[in-house]
């Protein structure tokens, strides 16, 4: 769009202005006259209007195009308006200690172009008015420019009213203070308004009227080339910047290093913005480098630092009569910060507009502090095509009070459509309400998203335990379909819910009251490499708090490489599909130490479908010290190209591997793994068993892998055949002890006796293999003798086998 390529040209486009001024005034010096004005009443009138003069050093001069009246200095109190009918005039005073004082009307009427009012430093004066007075007003349509005023008045301080078009203004370095019916207002009577220019003005407490705002620009057709740079925008009763209602499209906007601070607190119901648009038709817009100091350049305003307006379009009835319909916008360096404070708590950035959001660019912005959430998106149609880099979203949710769940996030994407073409970047969002970054669609797809470096971490802490899911770092949710996500070298740490949270069954979009019921889509084609998640879930309720927690109707084409998802209170990665789970991939990477509060609830890897889990691999991974090490699990069907390979499971409450079928399992390798110093090493719980599984090469002593690959085992179908049962010496005086159809066994003991009779170690598995760790029940390293190994099976059939082996241990 043109906008993106006009950023430059404004600023090209005013110091171009500058120049042909300066050229300008260069000529007019050396022909213009300059006519000294009193100030006995009737001068300045008689001056500006081209009329001889009657008081003063220049009685009986009348000025002509490109003249000069000059002002002495004191109170030239008009009994009538000033008005302007001299073109190419110039209006300037001798000194900044000179007024003009007018009654309950306008002190200066522009009715011709290319007309000055001020100038430099020394040629400002100030401007007054009774109640109802306006400082400057005409029906000039172009090339006007007002400099180093001050403007004070009982009523408007610049308006515009009246006039077909209004173009080539320049508005700069003015004071316009606490003028009650607005600072600079454009009315509904002038039509399109094309190269304005409103630049290193003072803004202060104007507006509370019919055009409550600092800057209300309010024409009835297009706006265009508008540049609003370097001004200090604060403290009106409404809004710092106000852009409509009655304003149609507006194109080639930019908004840059101004500070717009503590507007709104004078309007009913959520209170006043720092910047509104809230135009009939389309907004394309540059907002860039907004911010002074420590306290941010759109800050503390009582509503929304930056709001985009259809709420009427949307139905949410007239509370600003905003229409916006599509919206591009460059929004970059600003700190958008403690806003929405007011009468309700509001978002820092709000996106209310009735169309698509697209071709947006979120760049190297500060959103902290805000009421509600740091940056919310609930248009009408899609929010596509974004760059997100280099943010922070920080603290937001400040005036959130009581359970209010889906408010409070650092970034809030919630349009009515697709969600589509998102590229988030080195973002960190930390410290807010709920989560981190939420993103949401209600009737459309969440796809093609990627997040590179970002981090979220700390989100959600301060909401208490209780129902629902809580404060994640990063949520994505949608009605439909999610697809096409990545996430690279993300951390997510320390959040009161889950790391990241994928629910595209629309379960927690249901909980919000967003939808009326849960709906069932696919999650698909998702990628999460290179990336910590960990210490998540200490504000959630039981079993919502885990590194990642995916969940759709059918969940397939996702891999997980070489994360670190440990110390979380439930479990490190969760995967849950109400139907069906095929290619699921998880390789390299350390899932340790979950189920971090001890409340049996936290598999360091679990895969678990509704239905049919098939072509699942976990491949090179740590998963110990969980409640269950790796779980798969087919809850109501069959279990088909399950691999868990080359990982070690120890030292989990549970299972170091688990595999679990309500129906048929096929084409299952369970191989090159360790798994000791769980309640059950290798655990196989299948209903109807299907084809033979290959149990290759495991080890059950300590937690390293094994270097040899003895001839593969399998379980046979016989029950009432006698148990084959192998013992591996794992050195230090620990054994493995495997029974080789293991199926046929409902438990197996082991008691370790020494020579002389006496009971040394005692322990029970249900996975078919037990493990003595040369240590006697009292943790004390057995010593160096003969002592029996009295292994005792209890059978599916009732029977029970006793097989005693004897060993010496030696050290």
């Amino acid at each position: 769009m043109k906008l993106f390529n006009k950023q430059n040209t404004l600023r090209n486009g005013l110091s171009l202005i500058f120049i042909l001024t300066l050229i300008f005034s260069i000529t007019q010096m050396a022909q213009a006259d300059q006519l000294r004005v009193t100030t006995a009443v009737g001068e300045l009138q008689l001056c500006v209007a081209g009329f001889p003069l009657t008081a003063g050093p220049d009685t009986g001069k009348a000025a002509t195009a490109g003249d000069e009246c000059v002002l002495n200095a004191g109170n030239h109190v008009l009994t009538a308006p000033a008005t302007v009918t001299v073109p190419s005039l110039t209006v300037r005073a001798v000194s900044s200690a000179t007024s003009v004082v007018a009654g309950g009307f306008p002190a200066i009427i522009i009715t011709v172009p290319n007309v000055t009012l001020g100038g430099d430093d020394d040629s400002g004066f100030q401007i007054s008015g009774g109640i109802l007075g306006i400082g400057i007003t005409g029906t000039a349509t172009d090339d006007i420019r007002i400099s180093h005023l001050f403007i004070s008045t009982g009523g408007f301080g610049i308006i515009a009213a009246g006039l077909a078009k209004l173009e080539t203004v320049e508005i700069s370095d003015n004071e316009i203070r606490n003028n009650p019916g607005g600072g600079l207002v454009i009315m509904p009577t002038v039509g399109f308004v094309d190269d304005l220019r409103i630049y290193n003005n003072e803004f202060d407490g104007n507006g509370g009227g019919a055009f409550p705002a600092n800057i209300a620009i309010a024409n009835s057709g297009n706006l265009s080339d508008v540049l609003v740079s370097g001004n200090l925008i604060r403290f009106s009763p409404g809004h710092g910047i106000a852009v409509g209602p009655t304003v149609s499209n507006v194109s080639d906007m930019a908004i840059e290093s101004n500070a717009i601070q503590g507007n709104g607190f004078g309007v009913p119901g959520p209170g006043g913005m720092g910047v509104l648009f809230a135009n009939t038709g389309q907004v394309e817009v540059i907002i860039d480098g907004n911010k002074q100091g420590n306290s941010g350049g759109i800050s503390g305003n009582a509503c929304s630092g930056i709001f985009f307006d259809g709420l009427s379009a949307l139905g949410f009835g007239p509370v600003i009569a905003g229409n916006v319909t599509n919206v591009e916008a460059v929004i970059t360096d600003n700190n958008i910060s403690d806003n929405g404070i007011g009468a309700s708590p509001c978002p820092g950035l709000t996106f209310l507009n009735s169309g698509d959001v697209e071709d947006l660019e979120l760049n190297d912005n500060v959103f902290e502090h805000n009421g509600s959430d740091g940056v919310l998106a609930l248009n009408g149609n899609e929010f596509s095509d974004a760059e997100i880099k280099r943010n922070r979203f920080e603290n937001n949710g400040i005036g959130v009070m009581g359970p209010l769940a889906f408010i409070g996030n650092g970034m809030f994407i919630v349009p009515g459509e697709d969600v589509e073409g998102l590229e988030f970047e080195d973002n960190v969002a930390q410290g807010n309400y709920y989560h981190g970054i939420f993103v949401v669609s209600l009737s459309g797809d969440v796809k093609e998203l990627s997040f590179q470096g970002d981090t979220f971490e700390q989100n959600g802490t301060s909401i208490a335990p209780g129902g629902g899911f809580n404060g994640a770092g990063l949520e994505i949710a949608s009605f439909d379909a999610i697809q096409n996500v990545t996430l690279n070298e993300v951390t997510a740490n320390r959040n009161g819910g889950s790391g990241v949270y994928f629910d595209s069954t629309a379960t927690s979009v249901a909980l919000l009251g967003l939808l009326p019921a849960a709906n069932l889509s696919n999650l698909s084609d998702v990628v999460i490499s290179n990336s910590e998640f960990s210490f998540n879930g200490n504000s959630a309720p039981s079993g919502a708090g885990d590194g990642v927690f995916l969940r759709g109707d059918n969940v397939y084409d996702v891999l997980s490489d070489n994360n670190d998802v440990s110390r979380n209170d439930d479990h490190g990665l969760f995967v849950y599909a109400m139907d069906d789970t095929d290619n699921f991939q998880v390789t390299g990477g350390v899932y340790n130490f979950n189920d971090f509060n001890h409340d049996a609830v936290g598999s360091g890897i679990q895969v678990e479908a509704t239905n049919d889990l098939h072509s699942i691999t976990v491949d090179g991974v740590e998963s110990n010290d969980n409640e269950n090490g790796i779980y798969l699990y087919a809850k109501g069907q069959n279990g088909t190209q399950l691999t868990v390979s080359n990982s070690t499971g120890c030292d989990n409450s549970g299972s170091g591997i688990k595999i679990k079928s309500n129906d048929d399992v096929s084409s299952v390798l369970v191989e090159g793994n360790a798994a000791s110093g769980n309640d059950h090493n290798l655990d196989f719980q299948v209903t109807d068993q299907g084809a033979i599984q290959q149990i290759n090469n495991n080890v059950g002593g300590g937690c390293e892998l094994p270097g040899t690959s003895p001839a593969p085992t399998s379980f046979t179908a016989s029950a009432s055949a006698p148990t084959t049962l192998s013992v591996t010496p794992l050195g230090h005086g620990a054994f493995e002890f495997r029974a080789l159809n293991a199926h046929t066994l409902s438990i197996m003991h082991l008691d370790i006796i020494s020579a002389g009779g006496e009971r040394m170690y005692s322990t029970s598995s249900t996975t078919g293999a037990v493990l003595a760790h040369g240590l006697s029940n009292s943790g004390q390293p057995l010593a160096n003798g003969v002592y029996f190994f009295a292994v005792t099976l209890e059978k599916t059939d009732g029977s029970v086998e006793r097989i005693v082996k004897k060993a010496v241990i030696l050290r």
